[in-house]
């Protein structure tokens, strides 16, 4: 058996071993670079590497305005920014890539002589933490008690119909706005009702009063109320009497 050479074997089995399609690869590996929390040097070292095996040249102007529109993308957004609102901002890669590390190593920096060896996040990143898919979410109802409240229509959260877990804030919104209007008009109404005098209470208090008095008369006193309440009746009583003794 004759065997090759080991420069021979090496070239060999890179070419085995080799991407089928190096410069899509690493385009495609560009196009989702970011920065994140990398320095500007780092994730520039990183771009300069995806750009050379893409095969992206700097000869011309427009082949410079598209490798700094590749670069903007991968830089932190907050760092970009700074850089395209320059007084004087660069219009080649190589002015883009000095400036980025420049304004970068310049905050890096100013924050650890502010912080003094606190704890300090970084100013240029600006992605949001995403929630961790892995991460147990205490307030989530078991298995089975998801089932049971789907099959009743009932929301996740607060275990009542008439809404789903997504609109459950609004539906309380709602339900204190409700009471609210419950209490108002409960307090109006009782605020209402102790300004008006109860009426047939004062006419019992009256009449009572009245029949007091009434048995606190004489018999004399009580003749003369009655002549005084009503004197056309008296008229008709002595006219009747006057009849009865002409007849």
């Amino acid at each position: 058996m004759t065997f090759p050479t080991l420069v021979a074997f090496v070239r060999e089995l890179e070419n085995y071993f080799r991407p089928a399609n190096t410069r899509q690869d690493a385009a495609h590996k560009l196009s989702i670079l970011q920065q994140g929390k990398m320095t500007a040097e780092e994730v520039i070292t990183e771009f300069r590497l995806l750009t050379s095996q893409a095969g992206y040249s700097a000869e011309t102007p427009s082949d410079h305005m598209h490798l700094i529109e590749k670069l903007r993308r991968t830089l932190n957004p907050t760092l970009a920014k700074k850089i395209m609102l320059d007084y004087n901002p660069p219009t080649t890669i190589l002015g883009w890539v000095d400036r980025a590390i420049l304004l970068d190593n310049q905050y890096r920096q100013t924050m650890e002589v502010m912080n003094d060896g606190k704890k300090k996040t970084n100013y240029f990143d600006s992605k949001k933490k995403e929630k961790d898919p892995d991460a147990m979410d205490i307030n989530r109802p078991a298995p089975e008690r998801r089932t049971l409240l789907m099959k009743k229509g009932a929301c996740f959260k607060c275990e009542k119909t008439g809404h789903m877990a997504k609109d459950h804030d609004e539906f309380e919104r709602k339900e204190q706005e409700k009471k609210r209007a419950s209490t108002r008009r409960t307090e109006t109404s009782t605020s209402t009702a102790s300004k008006t005098p109860s009426k047939p209470t004062s006419e019992k208090r009256d009449i009572k009063r009245i029949h007091a008095l009434l048995q606190a008369l004489s018999t004399e006193e009580k003749e003369e109320l009655y002549k005084l309440e009503s004197p056309e009746k008296e008229k008709e009583k002595e006219e009747d009497d006057e009849s009865d003794s002409d007849f």
